[in-house]
């Protein structure tokens, strides 16, 4: 049901304005330790179960942000744009798209849509600020890479 609910979102993004809340949930699950919240909480309750309901989770919020990313050109996007590049280069992706922990097809398939949003972005803070675009270019090529 996640994944029906996920491509959904995926689709009314645009319309539906929750790319912030989307954006802090997938932040949320990437950096979740079950170890340090209680039993109440959705993301570490999702982090004891099969890593792959976690990955696709993260892919189906990835899939939405590009999404989102692709299709708005207002100044507000380039401002987000910059908040998910930030909150990206912070995050650590790798503990999560790990090689071994599930099937390669959806670790693949999350660090290509990471570094699709990583790369749009990027682009967009380019096209904003290049001042500070320029700054950032080197840790993103780095993190795709």
């Amino acid at each position: 049901h996640l994944l029906h609910l996920l491509t959904f979102l995926e689709r009314c993004v645009i319309k539906l304005n929750v790319n912030v809340d989307v954006m802090e949930l997938l932040m949320a699950t990437l950096q979740a330790d079950s170890t340090k919240s209680s039993d109440s909480d959705f993301v570490a309750n999702l982090s004891r179960k099969d890593i792959t309901d976690k990955i696709l989770l993260v892919n189906g919020l990835l899939a939405c942000l590009v999404t989102y990313l692709e299709s708005d050109d207002d100044n507000a996007s380039n401002e987000f744009a910059a908040r998910v590049m930030a909150s990206l280069l912070q995050a650590q992706p790798m503990l999560l798209f790990g090689s071994g922990s599930c099937d390669e097809d959806l670790i693949d398939a999350g660090r290509t849509l990471y570094g699709r949003l990583l790369v749009l972005s990027c682009q967009q803070v380019l096209q904003s600020d290049e001042k500070v675009g320029c700054k950032l270019f080197p840790l993103v090529v780095q993190m795709i890479l």
